[in-house]
C-alpha cells in the first residue's frame, strides 16, 4: 500500500490487486509520502475494513484526534465499510470529500506511482 499526500489536503491510497484482496481479512499499513516532492512525511497510514459512520463508507481520522497541527499528527487512520469496498472493487477506485475542501481516493493500481 502506498499513500500519497497532496498540498491541498488530498490523500490517494494506492493498492495492488493482492493488497485489495487482503484488506477484508487484515488491515494494511504504510507510510505517507508527499506526492509532488516524493519525500516520506514521517506519518503512518493504516487502512482497515470496518464499519464507520460515514454515509459514503470512507472515514479518515488523524491520530491523535486532538492534534492542533500537522506536526502533532503521527498517524492517519482510514476505515472503509462494505459499501466503499464494493465500489473500489467494481470501479477500480472510489473517493470521498471531507472537511469541505479535501478528499480521500482509494485506487487499485498495477504498480505504484513513482
Amino acid at each position: 500500500m502506498q499513500t500519497l499526500f497532496f498540498d491541498n489536503s488530498d490523500y490517494v491510497v494506492e493498492l495492488l490487486n493482492i493488497e485489495f484482496a487482503k484488506l477484508r481479512q487484515s488491515g494494511l499499513e504504510g507510510s505517507l509520502r508527499h506526492a509532488e516532492r516524493g519525500i516520506d512525511l514521517g506519518k503512518r497510514v493504516t487502512l482497515k475494513f470496518e464499519e464507520n459512520k460515514r454515509t459514503d463508507g470512507i472515514e479518515l481520522t488523524p491520530i491523535p484526534k486532538d492534534a492542533w497541527s500537522w506536526e502533532e499528527i503521527r498517524e492517519i487512520q482510514i476505515r472503509i465499510n462494505e459499501r466503499a469496498y464494493e465500489r473500489v472493487g467494481e470501479r477500480g477506485w472510489f473517493g470521498t470529500r471531507y472537511n469541505a475542501d479535501a478528499k480521500v481516493d482509494i485506487k487499485i493500481v498495477q504498480g505504484y506511482t513513482e
